[in-house]
């Protein structure tokens, strides 16, 4: 088998971690490689990896053998996740109270179209510096009161089409953490859906990630390409008067002492930090690495 050959079948094993067959576009986009590789020649290996029987093909969709039955459940769960966006978008309209936000991702499964039926909805929030813990309380709150927040004891049977508020970064803080960065990761930055944003927020969350490439880089490409050039005109702002900025600054600091007072004797991997936090309490990247070199060993 080929390098190339190789890492087609390591993208597809990914794949098929989450029931996920990929077409011949998604495999050149999330082909697990450091370096490009031009589309015909993906199609040519993925080709080859048919014929010989150690993969198949259904409807246009490629997965491991004997794993026909992913492909109408990504069908079935293409459903569900749309069904959640249109859910989930009926309550950005009040985003535009809080003028510190600067983006909202929906990230997960149901960016993937891969979300089950009893899936929350999770959201990546980006807001000015100095404002991510007066958002969390405020967007929290809002939330709360429409009754679709998903509090962080609730059981996944209870926390269906809820929106789980899991991570959150500023603008000072767009680039993930090296600790955090992973294939898992990479795929996360790459598959957020941008359902709202101001300031070219979403060019400049593509372009602070570019470590990114380590791990997918036929897939960062397209997400520059995506994005374009970084506006810099869109990406300023008003300075608000000192007399709210002051207070505000305040608030901000206020309300990250609380959390972190409150997070003191619960903390497990969650990063709590002044611009940046990340509410996950299972370590996903390395349970999805696991899988993956285990299905691909037992090819």
């Amino acid at each position: 088998m080929t390098f190339l050959g190789k890492k087609i079948l390591e993208t597809i094993t990914y794949g098929d971690v989450f029931d996920y067959p990929l077409k011949l576009e998604e495999i050149k986009k999330l082909l697990i490689a450091s370096s490009g590789f031009d589309f015909k020649v993906i199609r040519k290996e993925t080709f080859f990896l048919l014929a010989h029987g150690l993969i198949e093909q259904e409807n246009g969709f490629y997965f491991l053998k004997g794993r026909k039955k992913i492909v109408n459940l990504r069908e079935e769960r293409k459903v569900f996740s749309q069904n959640k966006l249109t859910i989930g978008q009926k309550y950005i309209r009040f985003l535009k109270f809080f003028p510190w936000i600067r983006a909202v991702a929906v990230t997960g499964a149901i960016a993937w179209d891969n979300a089950s039926e009893d899936d929350d909805i999770d959201w990546l929030v980006i807001t000015a510096p100095k404002r991510l813990w007066v958002t969390r309380f405020c967007l929290g709150l809002t939330l709360s009161i429409l009754k679709v927040r998903r509090s962080p004891n609730q059981k996944k049977s209870e926390a269906k089409d809820k929106i789980c508020l899991n991570m959150f970064l500023t603008e000072k803080t767009l680039s993930i953490p090296s600790l955090k960065q992973s294939l898992f990761t990479a795929h996360e930055v790459l598959q957020a859906r941008f359902v709202y944003q101001r300031f070219n927020a979403r060019a400049l969350f593509i372009k602070k990630n570019s470590w990114v490439k380590k791990y997918l880089f036929n897939g960062y490409s397209v997400g520059l390409g995506q994005v374009g050039l970084v506006n810099k005109e869109k990406t300023k702002e008003k300075r608000p008067c000192w007399l709210i900025e002051k207070p505000m600054d305040w608030l901000d600091s206020t309300f990250f002492l609380l959390q972190t007072s409150y997070m003191k004797n619960r903390k497990t991997i969650e990063v709590i930090e002044r611009e940046r936090a990340f509410f996950h309490p299972r370590e996903m990247a390395k349970e999805i690495e696991a899988k993956r070199r285990k299905r691909f060993l037992d090819l």
